[in-house]
């Protein structure tokens, strides 16, 4: 055995450079295939580690304009009283969007802050690290802190019974939680005591079951029987939700549908739902680097078959002193084994230099470590042995065929049989490389038509802030507006409840349509008089808010075109009635009338079409502060952050600019752009070596050819054309392949937006010319190499 490792690694060296050409594509197959597989089974482990995750479901709302992740508050507590199978329920209310935390001079902003009830614990498998959870969770004005957060605020973990303010509100410190893992879809810092909810929030969200507020788990006495639990739920829904509708003069029905919490993380049919998962990335992802590992297989292969004249005389020499087929098939195994292992430690080196990046892709924090545990190590000696057989059985099994006595004698061994397959080889690798590249030009075609698409409104040097909901502060809002407006840059400031691309809530409304009074769901925002023109949206019927005006204060409407279309009023839309805070008998807290119209614009990203948006002159919680800014823009934006810690020094301001922010909800897409043109490159330079070495391989079968014509006088020209014939058939086939299947796929994938682009002809051309100029280039390489030699060599080559 030492003697055969010896020797193969002198064969390697010898070989140096088809084994350096197969060293890198394996290298770069497998390291896709450790980045890959670490993405994968991270994905697949969401939510896995809840000891109970098999009797745990979360509930969904489903209704006949809506489908959300949230239920209404009472849902949860109604259920477990009903239902002898459901154990515990547990709530988890959102504290707000991004709640100020104060501990004496450590102030910031935080997400993930939720009003909470006391089964926490007894349903979800998180760890209590100080105090107890489930008496804090009891026990109204306690809080309780991750690990993390104990950190960043106090320095220590033993902080029970210090006290913290969120939003001005202090709470004492009750228990100290571990954080969150990674793969877990509850993303919390801090949970507070669910008797700690406003006594009025908690009677209004009692009293609706229509407002949707809360994520509500169940846990099972047992795994329920999927069809008996949506039939209890659906009986529930007929029971409570049907007659409190219609006795409030409603037609709108909501059912529930309980998702197993293995499932939620792939769950993207919800609206007000956390960050989810996509399943179909997780197979794209995979079957792309599974294939990138197999084509580097493939060039393995067809680089093994290209020395195969130049080692045929040594394997007739080993077979004439008593070798056997076995005897050379396992020198070959033991020469890719050797090669594969090698390139397993240099995949290995390739992670940790990609890792960095990859993890800002993937949004993940995966370190090296995670692929040398013992468990993992296992996994990835099976996958290199796997590659190695997988590399080697071929080539093995045709060069163990060779007969000694031919080989001697100086005839080429007739393997040109089997040129069929490696040909086919080559094809696939090239179609893989054609596919990514349109995937490449179809992402990035989308991604610049959403970026210059005219959204109809000013993203442009509009810098926004977030407001607290402090009384105190909303109080004094106005005297940091008049400073804002002093500063020379700035042209207009407006206040609203919300700006494109922070999202925007829905109502149930009544609408006028013929003549009477219709029930509907439309999307709802507050806005001060200056917000039309700050934003620079286009009004095209009726007039702006009056600032002084008691009827806008109290029941004016603006709304877009998109609601005139929908509700067939047309150019009639004026003074069309729109009621909310719906009660019996066609009675509202807010009966109003359509004052003017607006042009429509994306206040979503493009993967939403517009919907109906109604208007109200905003009242007393204000949520955003746009301030457009002429010139200057960084040195005014510092300027107004200045001037606000001089109003509010206890208070954090925070900001954005509107077109950055709105960017950000294209931020998968960018990932994908990233990710696809990664792979095209490397698909490409692994197919560019294929077809390097099928080249190599096909001019020794035709060396004796070559030769003849060149001394019968075939210049380089002639030569060219030889070489290129049979590679053009090669790369219009892989076109014939690749195309169909990318346009079927990208089709599929830009359904996904509401506005998108068409698959161009020029894409097509633009994929034909790189593969054929690189091809041309290898061409040009094995002809120039070839028509420039002595004929006589290539006579005397058989």
């Amino acid at each position: 055995m030492w003697h055969a490792l010896k020797y193969s690694l002198r064969i390697l060296w010898k070989n140096r450079r088809y084994s350096l050409i197969s060293l890198l594509g394996l290298s770069v197959g497998l390291a896709c295939c450790l980045l890959v597989g670490m993405y994968v089974v991270d994905e697949l482990s969401y939510d896995q580690f809840h000891v109970k995750k098999e009797r745990i479901y979360r509930l969904s709302t489903k209704g006949r304009n809506i489908t959300a992740g949230l239920t209404g508050f009472k849902v949860g507590p109604t259920l477990a009283e009903e239902n002898p199978n459901i154990e515990e329920y547990c709530r988890l209310l959102n504290y707000g969007r991004r709640v100020q935390v104060n501990y004496q001079e450590n102030s910031s902003y935080e997400n993930g802050i939720f009003y909470s009830d006391p089964s926490f614990l007894s349903i979800f498998s998180y760890k209590e690290i100080l105090g107890s959870v489930s008496q804090a969770l009891s026990t109204e004005g306690l809080v309780v802190i991750s690990e993390s957060m104990a950190f960043k605020y106090f320095g220590a973990l033993d902080v029970i019974g210090e006290e913290i303010l969120l939003d001005k509100h202090p709470f004492i410190i009750g228990a100290i939680i571990e954080d969150a893992p990674s793969n877990s879809d509850i993303q919390y810092n801090a949970l507070v005591s669910m008797k700690s909810l406003n006594p009025q929030w908690a009677q209004v969200f009692g009293q609706d079951w229509f407002r949707i507020v809360c994520f509500t788990y169940l846990l099972f006495e047992e795994k329920p029987n999927p069809a008996s639990l949506q039939a209890s739920l659906d009986a529930f829904g007929e029971k409570h939700i049907r007659p409190w509708a219609e006795k409030n003069g409603s037609t709108e029905m909501y059912y529930y549908q309980a998702v197993p919490i293995e499932e939620v993380h792939f769950d993207n049919s919800n609206e007000f739902d956390s960050p989810k998962g996509k399943k179909a990335y997780l197979y794209i992802f995979g079957l792309i680097s599974l294939f990138l590992l197999l084509i580097a297989c493939i060039n393995f292969i067809n680089l093994s078959l290209a020395q195969a004249s130049a080692r045929a005389k040594e394997i007739g020499v080993r077979k004439s002193l008593g070798a056997s087929k076995n005897a050379v098939r396992l020198q070959f195994f033991i020469e890719t084994l050797l090669l594969t292992l090698t390139a397993f430690f240099f995949a290995l080196v390739l992670v940790e230099i990609a890792l960095p990046k990859f993890n800002e892709l993937a949004n993940k924090s995966f370190d090296i470590d995670r692929l040398l545990g013992l468990e993992t190590l296992r996994i990835s000696l099976i996958l290199v042995l796997t590659v190695a057989l997988l590399s080697a059985s071929y080539p093995a099994l045709i060069l163990a065929s060779f007969q000694p006595v031919q080989v001697l004698k100086g005839a080429m061994p007739k393997i040109g049989s089997v040129g069929f397959v490696r040909k086919v080889l080559v094809v696939l690798q090239f179609a893989f490389a054609i596919s990514m590249m349109l995937g490449t030009m179809v992402v990035y075609g989308q991604m610049d038509f959403m970026k210059n698409k005219d959204l109809g409104f000013s993203q442009e040097q509009v810098y926004v802030f977030r407001l607290p909901s402090d009384s105190l502060f909303q109080e004094q809002l106005p005297e940091l507006i008049s400073e804002y407006e002093s500063l020379g840059t700035v042209s207009s400031l407006s206040l609203s409840s919300n700006v494109p691309g922070q999202g925007y809530g829905e109502l149930m409304v009544r609408i006028e349509r013929k003549d009477s009074l219709e029930e509907a769901t439309m999307r709802y925002m507050a806005i001060d008089e200056h917000y039309i023109p700050t934003m620079g949206l286009e009004l095209i019927q009726g007039r702006n808010f009056i600032a002084d005006s008691a009827f806008d204060a109290k029941t004016a409407f603006i709304i877009n075109k998109k609601t005139a279309e929908v509700y067939g009023w047309g150019n009639d839309a004026i003074g069309k009635r729109i009621q909310i805070g719906l009660l019996a008998d066609n009675q509202a807290t807010i009966n109003g009338r359509v004052v003017g119209v607006v042009k429509d614009f994306n206040y979503e990203s493009l993967h939403h079409p517009i919907e109906p948006l109604a208007i109200q002159f905003i009242s007393n919680f204000k949520a955003y502060l746009s301030v457009k800014i002429d010139g200057k823009y960084d040195k005014t934006a510092k300027k107004m952050a200045y001037l606000w810690k001089e109003f509010f020094p206890k208070l954090m301001p925070e900001g954005f600019w509107l077109n950055h922010e709105f960017a950000k909800q294209y931020q998968a897409e960018r990932n994908l752009l990233s990710i696809f043109a990664f792979f095209a490159g490397l698909s490409l330079t692994i197919s560019v070596l294929g077809l390097y070495a099928l080249s190599s391989f096909m001019i020794r079968l035709r060396t004796k050819e070559i030769g003849v014509r060149k001394v019968l006088g075939a210049n380089y020209l002639d030569i060219v054309k030889i070489i290129s014939s049979e590679f053009l058939r090669l790369i219009s086939t892989a076109f014939i392949i690749a195309l169909p299947l990318s346009f079927y796929f990208l089709s599929r994938w830009l359904d996904g937006f509401a506005y998108a682009i068409n698959f161009q002809f020029a894409y097509i051309i633009l994929t034909a010319f790189i593969a054929l100029s690189l091809t041309a280039i290898i061409i040009v390489y094995h002809a120039r190499r070839v028509s420039f030699s002595n004929p006589i060599f290539e006579l005397r080559y058989q």
